[in-house]
């Protein structure tokens, strides 16, 4: 005769609850948050541009204000650079949904806090890189999409936190 316990004593932690489903679509909504404005740049109190995530990420062409005309380009917007920790922090954030819907939690834990991190180092390091002299007329505020981003990132790390840690607690119980 085997020796088997039966289910109602396993501990099982709970799969599949509220908390974690929360969490998937909090990750896919940080996604969204690249297609909005990243952040905007202003010169002497007027907006000059605005780009978004996406824009940042494979270097597209950015709107410019028209007040600052002479900035454009002949494709109508002003050429940025590819900033290649915005594209890891959108591949990271993509991963992260991807592994939130595949259930894979720690995973998408790890790739959330990752492209979190990213983007708060790109931050300073965009802010670091203004000139004192610049400093003085052009000012660099983040933008709704990066608020976003982060928001969503750090409350479904939070959420998963949480939920990981009272997995261990009612396996611990039972």
């Amino acid at each position: 005769m085997t020796d088997q316990v039966p289910s109602e004593s396993r501990a099982t932690p709970v799969r599949g609850d509220v908390a974690r489903r929360v969490t998937r679509w909090v990750r896919l909504l940080a996604m969204f948050g690249f297609i909005l404005p990243f952040l905007t740049v202003s010169c002497m109190g007027q907006d000059v541009v605005s780009p978004s995530g996406v824009e940042l990420a494979f270097g597209l062409d950015t709107e410019v204000s028209p007040e600052f005309d002479e900035l454009v380009d002949e494709t109508g917007g002003i050429a940025t650079e590819v900033e290649p920790e915005v594209l890891i922090a959108l591949a990271l954030t993509a991963g992260a949904a991807v592994f939130g819907f595949g259930r894979a939690w720690k995973v998408a834990t790890l790739l959330s806090l990752g492209a979190a991190g990213v983007l708060l180092y790109w931050w300073t390091q965009v802010v670091a890189d203004i000139p004192g002299e610049v400093a003085l007329l052009v000012d660099v505020s983040i933008g709704i999409g990066l608020w976003m981003v982060w928001i969503m990132l750090l409350t479904s790390t939070g959420i998963d936190i949480f939920a990981n840690v009272r997995d261990l607690i009612q396996e611990q119980v039972t």
